[in-house]
């Protein structure tokens, strides 16, 4: 298929060799054929049935009998998912977009066991659901319910529309303000020469 479907890169992982992908993906079966665009899971498909397959290259990548394609994406949808390599706390964020075209309804969802597709995201119950203005994409502080956002190894940020209802979502910067579950304590460290206060 992938000299008929020239719009769309295919990929083969054996999930023996690379299970940490599998896990990360939600594979638990095989053959499974997952769909990706711009490094965003957006659909799967599960079995040897090569018409439902065919059927899905064609939704999201095209007929194959031309080299453009159009975005076949929901219009206004974006999904960042944001991986931190220690636990953290998060009490706010900033946002900085276009007023037109920027995030107007966000779900936030946390420590994912694998990565969000649309349909979870547009299904899933999150930890906070946001609505924005168009003052807020200025960079304002906007405050999360932290009690909420404990211990998170992961954070997914599902864009539902935006101010206008266009097509296209944009975002130019997200800020996420908060601090690690573990920090250096000063006073565990043991002076190992000197006096206090001295300095070498």
């Amino acid at each position: 298929m992938s000299s008929k479907y020239k719009n769309a890169n295919f990929l083969k992982v054996d999930i023996q060799n690379c299970p940490n992908s599998a896990q990360l993906n939600g594979v638990q079966a095989t053959p499974t054929f997952i769909f990706f665009r711009n490094k965003t899971k957006i659909d799967s498909i599960r079995g040897a049935n090569m018409e439902a397959l065919e059927a899905k290259i064609k939704q999201h990548y095209g007929d194959g009998e031309s080299e453009d394609s159009e975005d076949c994406g929901v219009p206004g949808h974006l999904i960042i998912y944001i991986a931190f390599n220690q636990s953290v706390k998060i009490h706010s964020l900033r946002i900085k977009a276009p007023g037109d075209s920027g995030p107007k309804n966000i779900k936030l969802f946390i420590n994912q066991p694998y990565t969000l597709d649309f349909d979870a995201a547009e299904t899933g119950i999150p930890v906070q659901e946001l609505e924005l203005s168009k003052k807020d994409l200025d960079g304002d502080l906007i405050n999360l319910k932290y009690v909420r956002f404990q211990n998170i190894m992961n954070l997914a940020i599902f864009i539902q529309d935006n101010q206008s209802g266009s097509e296209i979502t944009k975002v130019s910067n997200i800020q996420l303000i908060g601090s690690p579950v573990q920090t250096t304590n000063m006073s565990d460290f043991k002076r190992i020469a000197g006096k206090k206060g001295e300095s070498h």
